[in-house]
């Protein structure tokens, strides 16, 4: 069954009201993509005005899979309306599965979450650390947004950032853009987003 908001073509050929727009969707959000559209940036026409929302629908991504939408770098709600040749990032809450009740063969889970935060959120790396987490928070010409990138895929670390710019670079896999400014308060949202509220460094 054909998209009902991708683009329609009348009898004589032309094209009524579209827009193309590049899409690249990352992580467990590629189940749903056919094997050609995978970890890849793919062209969408969609009809004129269409929404993040009804690209969701569109690609059939469930919206309760998706924490965070950038249309050209900048974060996008799901009613924003899109227009062409934007870039689309859509990405899933990493890090996010939460299967301790189902964990039957071990005492702990073997995956922890790692992280990789620039100098500016050096606050929130030291809460963090305190509370038993991995967090690398390089300084200098270490911690310059090219560092972080390479750290983030060298060591499969999530990434921390306040820079929605940052967050839209097809390279990264592992991301958390931040929303509040107070250490106290992104340290409460880290571990709400990433369900590690309670846990401590050897649960």
């Amino acid at each position: 069954m054909p998209c009902p908001y991708q683009a329609k073509y009348p009898f004589g050929g032309h094209v009524v009201a579209e827009v193309t727009i590049q899409v690249r969707c990352y992580e467990e959000l590629n189940v749903h993509l056919s094997p050609d559209r995978q970890k890849k940036w793919f062209t969408v026409r969609l009809e004129e005005a269409a929404s993040v929302r009804e690209l969701l629908s569109c690609l059939k991504i469930p919206e309760s899979e998706v924490d965070l939408v950038l249309v050209n770098g900048e974060t996008a709600g799901r009613s924003c309306r899109l227009e062409d040749r934007d870039r689309v990032s859509i990405y899933p809450m990493f890090e996010s599965l939460d299967i301790a009740s189902l964990n039957r063969l071990r005492p702990r889970p073997l995956r922890r979450p790692a992280f990789a935060a620039g100098s500016e959120l050096a606050g929130l790396a030291r809460e963090l650390e305190a509370r038993g987490l991995n967090v690398a928070a390089p300084q200098g010409e270490a911690a310059d947004p090219e560092a972080l990138i390479r750290l983030s895929l060298a060591e499969r670390r999530i990434l921390l950032t306040r820079d929605p710019g940052l967050a839209g670079d097809p390279r990264l896999e592992r991301l958390l853009l931040l929303r509040s400014s107070s250490p106290r308060e992104q340290v409460e949202e880290v571990l709400r987003r990433l369900h590690l509220k309670g846990k401590t460094a050897g649960e």
